[in-house]
């Protein structure tokens, strides 16, 4: 399945950087509360706008609404205190984006990092 239009652009879906989180991510260093606070709010705070300004026909739409629960869990547990939770967020984001991967077919997509949780 292809995205089409959301007012007008072209819908890719990639993983951006998200200040100081994202690059500690990508250097295997662990993260801090604060990085996973920053991430959830901004995974949520991007999933919102996805959902704000996106017009998909109907089949899009029903297969997209899975993947974009499983980013607003992931990002909701990443602002809870605890460890445990904010990991397993981590890991719901990118299965979530994994899932994405699967469901439809957007050139060039890629899942640019592993889950760094992954047991």
């Amino acid at each position: 399945m292809e995205f089409g239009f959301c007012r007008n652009n072209r819908w890719r879906l990639k993983r951006r950087r998200v200040n100081e989180g994202d690059q500690k991510a990508r250097s295997k260093a662990p993260l801090t509360a604060t990085d996973y606070h920053v991430l959830g709010a901004e995974v949520k705070s991007r999933v919102e706008s996805i959902i704000a300004t996106c017009e998909l026909p109907s089949a899009a739409d029903a297969a997209f609404h899975p993947v974009l629960t499983e980013l607003l869990a992931g990002a909701g547990m990443l602002a809870e205190p605890s460890e445990k939770a904010q990991v397993e967020g981590t890991r719901r984001i990118f299965a979530a984006l994994d899932d994405y991967g699967r469901r439809f077919r957007n050139p060039g997509w890629k899942l640019q990092q592993s889950d760094p949780h992954r047991s």
